[in-house]
């Protein structure tokens, strides 16, 4: 038996999920292009056998039967391609080892792609609260905090206040935009960068002229997440912005308490740690669709879906920038509940399906969706 296609069998159900493997037209397509460095007696012998449905066959039978079932499978292999009984003995062997290893690994595969914390959001976290400690010590630097700690006026109060809150959230909002320009290995764009700082500076300062008049301290905080999940969401692509604030909310609320407890600049860098975590975790954990994108074995990457299209190709406003590609080469987006893939090339449309792998030169995108 070759252990080689074993191997490539179980990487085609952690990239397109066990239903696959009920699909034999489709099966047979992506092994053929996973496969083909293995020796072409194997790679036909195993691919006349999924195309047969054996792999199924073998699945609804009794382990009582299984020995005449594939007797006659491997007596029908050896009609359909003219080889030997060992290497069509080989080929049913394999699918009867899949069968038995299938539901352990399918276990071990939810158990990686699925943690309670990816490094995504731990990226976001980071980002977010070393932008909140930049932002607090450009504060201590330009003295806007020592202005705002002594002032008696309330009008003081407020515009000091409102500057150092603009600066911690302008902090986070371009560590949030930074890190997810990392992570989708986008081209960094100057007038992006422009806009989150934007953002995060005008959501940071409103939050801050109007915080002597929240008495409840938490709901200054909380007010100060909401608006820069708000804020947050104009560039993280179909995040809904209501789901954004309510993840900011909650971040700025538990990130608060922390200030409580702690000096000025560690509890402001928690804050912008968990607004961070909370944004991420809920950006994650509600979409209905995603993408991943894969640059290597160990090297991908997940996207949301949503009405809005993830564009793929070399513009600098392509979400996932391809070097060598047209200025948009695909785009994908949810059209009627469906994921649908527009090629821009050949002007066609192509619904994918949970599971679906797509190639575009130097990256696969695979389609999920929730069942």
């Amino acid at each position: 038996m070759n252990a080689n296609l074993l191997k490539i069998l179980k990487q085609i159900i952690a990239s397109h999920g066990e239903n696959i493997l009920s699909d034999p037209q489709r099966l047979k397509a992506v092994f053929s292009d996973f496969a083909k460095n293995e020796p072409k007696e194997d790679r036909v012998a195993f691919g006349r056998s999924i195309e047969q449905g054996f792999y199924q066959k073998l699945k609804q039978t009794s382990p009582t039967d299984r020995a005449n079932v594939k007797a006659s499978m491997i007596s029908q292999l050896q009609t359909l391609t003219g080889y030997d009984t060992a290497r069509c003995t080989s080929a049913i062997n394999l699918l009867e080892t899949l069968l038995s290893s299938v539901a352990p690994l399918q276990s071990q595969i939810k158990s990686i792609s699925r943690p309670k914390i990816s490094i995504r959001t731990l990226l976001f976290a980071v980002a977010a609260g070393i932008g909140a400690l930049a932002g607090d010590l450009l504060g201590f630097a330009t003295n806007v905090i020592g202005r705002y700690s002594s002032s008696d006026n309330i009008q003081q109060i407020s515009l000091y206040h409102g500057l150092w809150t603009g600066l911690n959230g302008l902090g986070i909002s371009i560590g949030i935009f930074l890190v997810l320009t990392f992570y989708l290995k986008r081209k960094l764009s100057i007038f992006y960068i422009i806009k989150s700082a934007l953002i995060g500076i005008t959501v940071g300062i409103l939050g801050g002229f109007i915080s002597p008049f929240i008495s409840f301290r938490l709901g200054f905080w909380g007010v100060f997440g909401c608006g820069l999940g708000f804020g947050v969401s104009f560039y993280i692509k179909n995040f809904s912005k209501i789901r954004a604030m309510i993840a900011g909310l909650v971040g700025g609320v538990i990130g608060g308490i922390a200030s409580n407890f702690m000096h000025f600049t560690p509890a402001v860098t928690i804050l912008g740690f968990v607004i961070g975590l909370f944004i991420s975790i809920a950006e994650e954990t509600m979409r209905q669709a995603w993408i991943t994108v894969i640059w290597g074995p160990k090297e991908t990457r997940t996207i949301a879906l949503g009405q809005k299209p993830i564009v793929f190709g070399s513009s600098s406003q392509a979400d996932i920038y391809l070097s060598k590609e047209p200025p948009v080469r695909v785009t994908i987006q949810i059209e009627n509940s469906k994921v649908v893939m527009y090629d821009k090339t050949t002007n066609q449309r192509r619904e994918l399906q949970n599971g679906d792998r797509v190639d575009l030169g130097k990256v696969s995108i695979v389609a999920n969706t929730k069942r």
